[in-house]
């Protein structure tokens, strides 16, 4: 019987066959990492997203070019798309909804005309302020397990993987 990882470290007997074929999924295969981390990705945001969309209308695209324009000031398509790996056509669609809802305004700069600058309005900041509440607390209850220097190492170990320069990380 597949064995589950204790808080000590140690381990105790799972006690259900689902519970036994998710260990199996999580724990197996040559992708078993990249697995895991999408696997805690959805579960971090899906329920968030449960109720962003029907309540305020915002899915994930939308929530991420709000956060990006809250951290970055200004910026074009694609820069959060560079910031956030999502497709571009999620981006763009997601522009264009919050632009049409006036939560991001759009300027083209005089020196090119081409790319159109992105900021965050009041209103969207605004809408922001009621999100960002969601997000913490789940990830409070997300990260809740871990000690801090546990917390500070895959922190380390996340941003490794999220800067790294030698073209792996490109649009799609």
């Amino acid at each position: 019987m597949p064995k589950v990882p204790k808080e000590d470290g140690g381990a105790q007997e799972s006690e259900s066959a689902a519970e036994q074929m998710h260990l199996r999924v999580l724990a197996g295969g040559a992708i078993a990492t990249a697995y895991k981390i999408g696997f805690l990705s959805m579960f971090y945001s899906g329920p968030i997203y449960k109720i962003t969309e029907p309540k305020f209308g915002i899915s994930r695209p939308d929530f991420i070019v709000l956060l990006c324009l809250s951290r970055m000031g200004e910026a074009n398509v694609s820069t959060i798309i560079r910031s956030s790996g999502q497709p571009r056509a999620n981006i763009s669609r997601a522009t264009v909804r919050l632009e049409r809802r006036k939560l991001i305004a759009s300027r083209k700069p005089a020196a090119d005309g081409r790319q159109k600058l992105l900021t965050l309005t009041q209103k969207g900041e605004q809408l922001l302020a009621q999100l960002l509440p969601m997000f913490v607390e789940r990830y409070e209850q997300m990260f809740s397990v871990l000690t801090r220097k546990e917390m500070q190492q895959l922190d380390k170990l996340l941003m490794k993987l999220a800067v790294r320069d030698d073209g792996w990380i490109r649009e799609y």
